[in-house]
């Protein structure tokens, strides 16, 4: 788990990934998945296929990338919402986003793909859906420098699952530790991931989504400390928290010591 200027240092064997769960896929359908009955879970079918048209407003969508990251021809933003986002995931998201343009200092942080690449393109594990078909993570967050803080929110899809209708525990790891990376390179470029702590304290279900939040706790040197709350969508429960130890790379830092 390392973090570099660019994300896409990260090499994904996704073909390989995805041959080894089309059956677990298969078992929750072509187009989307369902619960089990005795899940409990209120949560609407997801369509992977073929969805209601999105209900993102167009201002919402303006706010994804400025001129100077605006996607080109062959470009995708995958921090768009798109159909394969539930019906509350896309309405969680345009609250966000409403909440935080009201706000000062808070930057929609876009993910462009070049979708003219090869499928063995290096890509971010938690953004290898590049097809946004739903079945991993649908996620946006935006940044804040001067508080060194990222929000967002994110809907987990069925390939990510753990037990029945609830999303795997390292999943949610993945993303807390994504979250916590990104956040820390508004402060320091090329950190590894040293230590990782997650609590778990609720269930995560497929297919609804929740708010995220990280920020930079400390900077001691090359280390820095960041914390992370996954929480449900009216902010009243906390379901996994976690705290992580970033370092720098000795390389960069040395350069930014000569630097200054």
């Amino acid at each position: 788990m390392w973090w570099w200027r660019n994300h896409h240092a990260f090499t994904i064997p996704c073909k390989l990934a995805c041959r080894s769960s089309r059956s677990q896929f298969q078992q929750h359908q072509l187009r989307g998945f369902s619960l089990p009955p005795s899940s409990g879970v209120s949560c609407k079918k997801v369509s992977v296929m073929s969805a209601p048209a999105s209900g993102v407003t167009a201002a919402t969508l303006t706010t994804a990338a400025s001129p100077a990251t605006a996607a080109s021809s062959t470009e995708r933003d995958l921090s768009i919402p798109t159909e394969v986002w539930s019906e509350d995931a896309r309405r969680v998201y345009d609250s966000l986003a409403q909440d935080l343009r009201e706000e000062d200092g808070w930057v929609k942080r876009p993910f462009l793909v070049d979708m003219n690449e090869s499928v063995d393109a290096p890509r971010l594990m938690t953004r290898c859906d590049r097809e946004q078909t739903g079945r991993f993570y649908n996620y946006a967050f935006w940044a804040n420098k001067e508080q060194e803080r990222m929000r967002g929110v994110v809907e987990f899809g069925p390939y990510v699952q753990g037990p029945p209708s609830c999303v795997h525990g390292g999943a949610t790891a993945s993303m807390a530790d994504a979250v916590m990376g990104t956040t820390i390179q508004l402060v320091k470029r090329g950190v590894f991931t040293a230590n990782l702590t997650v609590n778990y304290k609720n269930v995560v279900r497929m297919g609804a989504p929740y708010l995220m939040e990280a920020r930079v706790d400390k900077v001691e040197g090359r280390k820095i400390f960041a914390s992370f709350q996954l929480t449900s969508a009216d902010q009243s429960t906390v379901c996994v928290a976690a705290n992580s130890l970033f370092v720098q790379a000795r390389q960069l830092a040395d350069g930014e010591q000569q630097a200054t």
